[in-house]
């Protein structure tokens, strides 16, 4: 009941987000009724207004700011030490796999203007999979490529929940193959 009520509650927005991918997708027909004269031409503006965007940005090397817990030399130093971490951390995540990190996130602020991403501490996962009695060897290679992975969801498939106190949970749908639930979480027994 949980899951329902926030998917009603968030059907507003996803309404929103179902039009902007049918506009950056070039997803429109003809109003019943039309003459056959009358030529169907659909304008790119939307999708090449966004991929402009996205090109602008995503070339440019993101910058991660940690402010000092205290304004002495000390803490500076751990602030910047910090920051050289994040920064290392984001590119080798971003080495995974084809698509960049920064290309997503922008692609996703562009169109939605709303960023929906998940960071997975591998080590973690490891633990976790080796709890539950599953295979690790997937984990442990992707570990190569630095301990974090990101996946940047589709907006529309995210449903937060917030209180007064700040977020308290998040619902994601996803809708996988059984291949694809088997590569994160093993055979199901």
């Amino acid at each position: 009941s949980l899951a329902e009520g926030l998917y009603d509650t968030y059907a507003d927005r996803n309404s929103l987000y179902q039009h902007i991918d049918q506009m950056f997708y070039k997803q429109w027909d003809f109003p019943a009724g039309m003459p056959d004269w009358v030529m169907k031409v659909v304008s790119t503006d939307p999708a090449d207004t966004i991929l402009t965007t996205v090109r602008t940005f995503a070339t440019v090397k993101p910058r991660f700011k940690v402010m000092p817990m205290l304004p002495n030399e000390a803490n500076r130093q751990r602030a910047n030490e910090i920051e050289t971490a994040i920064a290392y951390n984001f590119k080798q995540a971003g080495r995974r796999n084809d698509a960049s990190v920064v290309w997503d996130v922008m692609m996703s602020a562009a169109l939605y203007s709303e960023v929906a991403a998940q960071v997975i501490y591998l080590p973690y996962q490891e633990k976790i999979l080796e709890a539950m009695g599953k295979d690790t060897r997937r984990v442990k290679a992707a570990k190569r490529f630095g301990d974090f992975a990101f996946i940047i969801h589709n907006p529309a498939n995210v449903y937060p929940e917030w209180s007064e106190y700040g977020l308290e949970g998040v619902l994601t749908v996803r809708v996988q193959s059984v291949d694809e639930f088997m590569d994160s979480w093993g055979a199901i027994s």
